[in-house]
Parts: structure tokens; C-alpha cells; sequence
């Protein structure tokens, strides 16, 4: 998608300078410079991100007009994102995060959690006197306690559909989606009903998008005992690995075309919908 790679190429440079500055600041301790720079590296080295672009694109859809402070005022959700990806490939014992070593693995558990909680800081600053710090408290909020359930089913030995579907709407639906498009709404001075349909069309999409990702890490999940919405199916209804996954992308299917339907009287139709296609689209 154009639109995307474009939007990260102009949002990585943003990115990388705000990292460079901050680092800076330690320019006399080296260890401190080598650590943090680390992250920096893991960060810039992958990720599509979709968050912000999500922002900016419900940003503009409603006639914002000020890009520089806007994509400034963004890097907060990304931020914010490479504190989650730290302590997550902690829980996970992960190895490597977009094909660098992770955090953990190369200066230890507690090195990785200072470094995630100094991320965590850092966008709480970026967001300090924004009009749309509400809901970027929110999206944090909700990620984390997302992530507390998805620990603590990781545990169990069942889980219900309505955790699963609690999990998939705090921890996806939420967190990508939802609060990202409100957070570009705010900034853009919108009204009440703007924010309901940011709402609702962000908890469809991302429903669409993690029964999407769970038909891509099935063979995983199945391996490692994940509890998704796919290996609840095939419980309930005792139906076989093709039956289930016919079963979710039928449901991630009409979750989108539900999705598209919902943007009719939208300002930004067509850029959603590109990203729609885009995302309906992918392999991974």
C-alpha cells in the first residue's frame, strides 16, 4: 500500500530524530548509549506502523491540516507501542524483534523492563499536553490489561468465548484501531459522533484483523496451546483444522465487509477503504 509505506518512510525519519535527541542526552555514558540505542535499532527496523497511520489518515479524513505537529504528537502511539513489544517479548521469552536480538536477550530481564518503562515515559511526555492525551491514556489502560488476560489464559487450560472476545477487543480492536482513529479525531476538533463511529467501526475492523492473524498463526497456536477464537471452534463444535479455518476466514470476511459498510457517510471513505483492501489482503 503506497499511501502506508510512504506515510512510514516521512514517520521513521520523525522517529529516528526524536530517538536521536532523547538519546543525546546521555552522550557521556556509554552504556546507557549502546542500551538505548539498541531499542532504537529494534524499532526502526520493522513494523508497518499502522497505528499512527491510523490516526493521521482519520486526522486529515477530517480536514486537519497541521501534518508536521500532528506526525510530532504521533510518535507518542508508536512510543508507546516499542515499550508493549518489550515486555511482551519478555513474557515471551522471544529471541529476536524484527531480526535484532531482542532487549532481554542481550542486557537481561531487568535492563529490558527499565528500557520498556523509559519507552512508556517517553510517550506519556509526547502526550502530555495534548488534547487527545484522554484517549491515549485509554489505549494504554486497555492494551495492558488486554495483555493481563492474554497472560493469564496463556495458563489456563480453557478459556470462554466471551474472554477470548474481551481479549481480542482491548488488546487488538482497541489498541490499533479504535483509540488510534479517536486520538487523530481529537486532533482534528472533531464532535461526539465522529468518536462513536471511531468506536464502532475500529472494534469491526479489528475483530476482522485478529481472526485474520490467528488463521496466519494457527499452526503456532496449535503447537504452543494458544486459546483463539479458531481452537474454540474446533472444541465447540468438535470440526477439524480446514473446518476451522474456513470457519474464521469467513468470519474475518464478513467482519470487513461490515467494516466497509459502516464507512458510507465518512469523510475519509476511500482512503479506509484502500486500507481495508490492504489489510484483508496481506499474508502476514
Amino acid at each position: 500500500m503506497k499511501d502506508l509505506q510512504n506515510f512510514k518512510q516521512e514517520f521513521d525519519a520523525i522517529l529516528k530524530d526524536y530517538f536521536e535527541t532523547k538519546i543525546s542526552a546521555f552522550s557521556k555514558d556509554p552504556f546507557l548509549q549502546n542500551i538505548l540505542n539498541h531499542a532504537k535499532n529494534i524499532t526502526l527496523n520493522g513494523g508497518k506502523r499502522i497505528r499512527p497511520y491510523v490516526a493521521y489518515l482519520t486526522y486529515e479524513s477530517l480536514g486537519g491540516k497541521d501534518r508536521e505537529k500532528t506526525l510530532q504528537t504521533l510518535i507518542g502511539i508508536e512510543l508507546f507501542h516499542a515499550f508493549a513489544l518489550v515486555h511482551d517479548d519478555i513474557i515471551d521469552n522471544a529471541d529476536t524483534r524484527h531480526n535484532v536480538k531482542t532487549l532481554h536477550t542481550v542486557f537481561g530481564n531487568s535492563q529490558a523492563i527499565l528500557v520498556g518503562d523509559l519507552l512508556f515515559a517517553w510517550s506519556q511526555e509526547v502526550f502530555a499536553d495534548s488534547k487527545a492525551n484522554k484517549y491515549y491514556f485509554k489505549m494504554a489502560n486497555d492494551t495492558v490489561l488486554g495483555q493481563m488476560i492474554d497472560v493469564k489464559l496463556a495458563a489456563e487450560e480453557k478459556a470462554t468465548r466471551q474472554q477470548l472476545e474481551q481479549k481480542i477487543l482491548l488488546k487488538t480492536a482497541r489498541y490499533t484501531f479504535v483509540y488510534p482513529m479517536q486520538i487523530g479525531a481529537v486532533l482534528a476538533n472533531a464532535d461526539e459522533k465522529i468518536l462513536s463511529f471511531c468506536k464502532t467501526f475500529g472494534e469491526k475492523l479489528g475483530f476482522a484483523f485478529q481472526m485474520q492473524d490467528d488463521v496466519f498463526d494457527f499452526k503456532a497456536d496449535i503447537k504452543e496451546h494458544q486459546h483463539t477464537l479458531i481452537t474454540q471452534y474446533m472444541q465447540e463444535h468438535n470440526a477439524s483444522e480446514p473446518d476451522a479455518l474456513l470457519y474464521a476466514k469467513n468470519t474475518a470476511d464478513k467482519a470487513f465487509d461490515d467494516a466497509r459498510n459502516l464507512l458510507n457517510d465518512f469523510a475519509g471513505k476511500e482512503k479506509f477503504l484502500e486500507l481495508i483492501d490492504f489489510i484483508q489482503k496481506r499474508k502476514s
